[in-house]
């Protein structure tokens, strides 16, 4: 995957004794994919585009991982943000770009805005 979780546990408290929260965060990881597949079905999140499958593949990780803090946006954030850190545009696109091929996400278009 492309991001680990060993990063997002070391940025909060990783207690797995917790059903309750854990529930929780899957109630509101169900409501997100199904906000999302709504989008999906009136046309506002274009079904092929790169946004569609990077936020889907994102409410996965966090419903995967719901003793942890909601982290689908850190996974939002860490795959749109790859090649941030060098101001070599040639360098950024090589990092994004290896970043994509690696996770499997090399596919569709730019992330696009929601309305």
């Amino acid at each position: 995957w492309f991001i680990t979780t060993s990063k997002i546990e070391d940025e909060g408290e990783f207690d797995r004794s917790d059903d309750a929260l854990c529930t929780q965060r899957e109630f509101f990881y169900a409501a997100v994919r199904f906000e999302y597949n709504r989008m999906l079905s009136t046309g506002l999140l274009p079904r092929a585009s790169r946004a569609a499958s990077l936020l889907l593949a994102a409410v996965d990780f966090g419903e995967a991982h719901s003793e942890m803090k909601i982290c689908d946006w850190d996974v939002v954030m860490h795959s749109i943000s790859a090649g941030s850190q060098t101001s070599n545009r040639i360098l950024a696109w090589i990092q994004a770009a290896w970043r994509d091929l690696r996770d499997g996400t090399l596919i569709g278009e730019n992330i696009v805005p929601i309305k």
